[in-house]
């Protein structure tokens, strides 16, 4: 077994040598407790051996329905103004630094940081300052239902919430 994962193999894991000597017709569980064996004690797989991959998990029980509402703001750090897009239910976040908070740039901003990688989302919460004729114009083609925050609960809506959390990592930057 050793010759076979050395030699013939170069440093083959378990399930290529499996397969190898299963082609070959040679395979036999008998074989398994070697094979398992010689690939424990070699020193050169050991050390140069990849770190075994994370466990998958959702983001969020309602993960499934992502790109279903997304939130959209502007928001100030300093002197620089960035568009800030998230997903309303699964809070996955994305931002862009634009020149002001005209509805060009803001357009052009969430085609950059949304549709371009996760396609059209079904409707768009905004702050009422996004709500004039090109914007709303704009989602309409698109046939994106447009749903501005009333102004007296912008600053309870979970997007103001993740501000904050960027604004932390902005001053720690």
């Amino acid at each position: 077994m050793d010759k076979v994962h050395k030699n013939v193999c170069g440093h083959a894991t378990y399930t290529h040598i499996k397969t190898l000597l299963q082609r070959n017709q040679v395979w036999d569980y008998s074989i398994e407790k070697y094979l398992s064996r010689t690939l424990e004690e070699c020193i050169s797989c050991f050390t140069t051996a990849r770190a075994q991959p994370f466990l998958k998990v959702s983001i969020s029980s309602l993960s499934d329905q992502f790109n279903e509402i997304v939130c959209i703001d502007h928001m100030f750090l300093d002197e620089v103004c960035l568009f800030h897009a998230m997903d309303a239910d699964t809070r996955y976040s994305a931002g862009i630094i634009v020149p002001n908070t005209s509805m060009a740039h803001a357009i052009s901003a969430f085609e950059a940081v949304w549709i371009s990688p996760f396609w059209i989302p079904a409707a768009v919460l905004f702050h009422p300052a996004f709500q004039s004729d090109p914007f709303t114009s704009y989602l309409n083609s698109l046939g994106i239902h447009p749903r501005p925050i009333l102004p007296r609960r912008h600053n309870k809506n979970v997007l103001e919430s993740k501000h904050k959390v960027i604004r932390d990592i902005f001053e720690r930057l």
